[in-house]
């Protein structure tokens, strides 16, 4: 029988990768049967980076002058991130009513994004009598605080290696799980993309922050390069919403990106995909997902069984 389970991951973000993932673990746990929600826990630290105005906008006017020329296209972007997110089945924060709670996808454990929240390790009174579950939780390139209490935790599933063999060394047990998008394939990904905007060849550039490499690289290709913004305060960007970012990926001849979740959705289209490493421990993350004789399918059924057991 099917139990009703709550999602607390970065939802919230106006983040290509954060509102894919979200969406796909709610598609799969429905697939697998279950009542599936994400709990609208929204906190200003994970909003703040994707407004467009802060705070002291009006000391920078070329800044202002840019943002006001860019507004039709943020304001549709904005609105498409609203609207993606309606098929979150979302539910207000405290969650009442849940059999379990799944923590992740993301790197909801990454103390440089989560400011230091001890809810993301379920260190609150509305996790206190559910069954909590991690899935796929992640710490992007920054260490495992220490001191973690993870003793509310049914079980653990974590996106990276390194992660695991982190924890192993204190002593938890931790499975390996496939980020939900990945988890989640081509069918669901289909259905989510919207038309895409761009006609004939061209090549998907995308940073998660600037990175001159990316550009750089895709030019080379000599085919139209469609450079994705993560940010809306990024400029010479298009301001595209989710469902065109799937589409536009999917019918790349090339994606150069430094995103997990770029690389992910090529890797799931069969698109030649160009990683340009960092240097830092994130590359492990992606560079792991590129290995020749990674088995997706191997890591997805184990992924389903996770938390189909998890569930169960």
């Amino acid at each position: 029988m099917g139990k009703k389970v709550g999602i607390l991951t970065f939802h919230a973000a106006d983040n290509y990768g954060a509102v894919l993932q979200a969406r796909a673990l709610v598609e799969v746990l429905r697939a697998l049967g279950h009542d599936a929600h994400v709990i609208d826990y929204a906190p200003a630290y994970l909003t703040r980076p994707y407004r467009l105005w802060r705070g002291d906008w009006w000391k920078h006017p070329v800044g202002t002058a840019k943002n006001l020329a860019a507004s039709f296209a943020v304001a549709r972007r904005r609105k498409g991130f609203q609207a993606f997110r309606e098929g979150m089945h979302l539910t207000p924060f405290p969650p009442e009513g849940f059999d379990a709670v799944v923590f992740g996808s993301d790197q909801v454990w990454n103390p440089v994004i989560n400011g230091g929240d001890p809810l993301w390790f379920a260190r609150d009174p509305a996790f206190a009598h559910t069954r909590n579950i991690a899935y796929a939780a992640s710490t992007g390139s920054v260490p495992l605080p220490d001191g973690v209490d993870f003793s509310r935790f049914h079980r653990l599933g974590v996106r990276e290696p390194q992660l695991r063999a982190e924890l192993a060394a204190r002593g938890v047990d931790a499975a390996l799980t496939l980020d939900p998008v990945l988890l989640a394939g081509k069918d669901v990904l289909d259905a989510l993309a919207a038309p895409c905007p761009v006609k004939g060849r061209y090549v998907v550039a995308y940073e998660v922050i600037d990175n001159p490499q990316v550009l750089r690289i895709a030019s080379r290709f000599g085919l139209p390069v469609v450079r994705i913004a993560s940010n809306p305060r990024f400029s010479g960007r298009k301001k595209y919403v989710p469902g065109e970012f799937i589409s536009l990926i999917r019918g790349a001849e090339h994606v150069v990106a430094s995103s997990f979740h770029a690389v992910a959705v090529a890797q799931i289209y069969g698109v030649d995909v160009i990683y340009p490493p960092s240097g830092t421990p994130k590359d492990d993350r992606i560079l792991h997902l590129l290995a020749p004789g990674t088995d997706l399918d191997a890591l997805r059924a184990r992924s389903l069984t996770f938390l189909q057991e998890s569930l169960s």
